[in-house]
């Protein structure tokens, strides 16, 4: 709750924190955006990590290595069942669980080699965050990778 004086009288208003969203795909593009989530995050925020789950690579796994980055930082970690493409139930469960802000890794390229050399990227930034960025229906922030 935030108090404030005007004109001698008091008002309080309460501030809402942010619920943000990063998406977790295994790759470091995804630890990225968690640390990037994570060094932003204001006391009311949320921070909601959530692993669209695939054959490929199991949650556990995956959250094993982003709870080492989220450190301290209270985050709740979601495994979504894909029905579909990770990039249409990224904007599901956005609206699902009414997130405020998207957060991603911009290359994290495909784990199913066959389905990476079917697919086409989008340049620079890649196919999933593209989608996003045009469709969630909340902000959406794109984090590049560390420069080695």
């Amino acid at each position: 709750m935030l108090r404030i004086f005007s004109s001698g009288l008091l008002k309080t208003q309460f501030v809402r924190g942010k619920h943000l969203m990063v998406g977790l795909d295994g790759t470091d593009f995804g630890l990225a955006a968690l640390e990037f989530a994570v060094h932003r995050k204001r006391p009311e925020d949320t921070i909601t990590a959530l692993h669209i789950k695939q054959a490929e690579v199991s949650s556990e796994m995956v959250f094993e290595k982003a709870k080492a980055v989220a450190g301290d930082v209270p985050v709740e970690w979601k495994a979504y069942a894909a029905s579909s493409s990770p990039k249409t139930c990224m904007v599901k469960a956005c609206e699902e669980f009414k997130v405020d802000m998207l957060l991603l890794g911009s290359r994290g390229l495909s784990h199913n080699i066959s389905e990476y050399l079917n697919k086409r990227l989008v340049e620079g930034v890649g196919s999933v965050p593209d989608y996003c960025v045009h469709n969630a229906p909340c902000d959406v922030v794109v984090v590049k990778p560390k420069a080695v």
